[in-house]
């Protein structure tokens, strides 16, 4: 629930009254073939082991997953700005 709290920092009500979309605060370090999935910080960076390995899209799809069970929203609504086949990663949430 560590992450929960680093997560939830960003959101942001706009000018029309609902929430605009946010950056996830922090850069996502992604461990592919980890041998448990786990989200660890450490300051302002997580660490997000996944046991999916780094090969079509696997690993961004168990990172988007795990995220999203951590901040209790859809994966649907996490997207992934930067990092596409680096291991650093910025997700936004709308």
């Amino acid at each position: 629930m560590a992450a929960r709290a680093i997560l939830a920092t960003g959101k942001d009500r706009d000018t029309r009254g609902g929430v605009a979309p946010w950056i996830i605060p922090s850069l996502v370090i992604l461990r592919p073939r980890a041998s448990r999935a786990r989200i660890v910080a450490e300051g302002d960076i997580l660490r997000v082991y996944v046991i999916a390995p780094p090969e079509a899209g696997k690993a961004n799809d168990a990172v988007r997953t795990l995220l999203a069970k951590a901040l209790g929203a859809p994966k649907m609504r996490l997207r992934l700005l930067r990092g596409q086949g680096a291991r650093d990663k910025i997700f936004e949430v709308s």
